[in-house]
């Protein structure tokens, strides 16, 4: 019975299922800091669409990415709360949610966004 419960507990997360394609995407933005280690936006997505990854430009630094497949667009790793007063998401603003159509990585195999060229909505 051990090796049915290692299995259970190895077993990645089931991907979302989606009814229909998402009309919009989370993209992280250059200001993300990852919350030192402890990315709250990760708290908030139950769809296991955020990651804290090492940047190798400025190394120790970690980034976050966006798993593409994953994310939803539902909001949940955004700040945006009744007139700002709640934080449910990115202290630092950093997390835009972008239409598909106009974000530079949803065509992409690349499944993270982050650059100062993609555009803030």
């Amino acid at each position: 019975m051990t090796g049915s419960v290692a299995a259970i507990q190895e077993a990645p997360a089931a991907l979302p299922k989606k009814a229909r394609a998402p009309k919009r995407q989370a993209m992280i933005l250059d200001w993300c800091t990852g919350c030192g280690g402890v990315p709250v936006c990760r708290i908030y997505c139950k769809f296991d669409a955020l990651q804290l990854v090492d940047d190798p430009d400025n190394y120790p630094f970690k980034r976050m990415t966006v798993n593409r497949v994953r994310c939803v667009g539902c909001g949940a790793c955004i700040s945006s709360g009744p007139d700002g007063l709640v934080l449910t998401g990115c202290p630092w603003n950093a997390i835009r949610l972008v239409p598909v159509e106009n974000n530079p990585h949803s065509d992409s195999e690349k499944e993270e966004t982050r650059g100062a060229d993609q555009p803030a909505v």
